[in-house]
């Protein structure tokens, strides 16, 4: 299913989760990162890497980020970019992140 990766892995793995975030990139119009920033935001915490990966391969990357609000803690899924098409596949996988999510204070999850 889906794996969080440690910040201090990120950099390992980036060439190959790559693809998947320039195909994001490109196909929403984000124009608010590129991918250097959102890989120095992995790295400095402030998002979260996550990475489906059977047999080893990674087929689908995940962005998370946590924001504070006043009243709220909410986790963000900023971005699913990978070959899992149907959206409920990718819902089904998420399970994981709204788990960690609330065991690190998440109130809420957004996307």
């Amino acid at each position: 299913m889906i794996h969080g990766v440690p910040a201090e892995c990120a950099q390992q793995l980036w060439s190959q989760c790559l693809p998947f975030v320039e195909r994001y990139l490109k196909k929403s119009k984000e124009h608010r990162w590129n991918a250097d920033d959102l890989l120095k935001a992995v790295l400095e915490r402030d998002m979260q890497l996550w990475v489906i990966a059977p047999n080893g391969v990674i087929e689908t990357v995940v962005l998370t980020e946590i924001t504070n609000y006043p009243r709220v803690r909410e986790c963000n899924v900023f971005m699913v970019s990978g070959n899992m098409t149907v959206r409920d596949d990718w819902r089904d996988c998420l399970e994981e992140v709204v788990q960690w999510a609330a065991e690190h204070g998440c109130h809420y999850i957004s996307s």
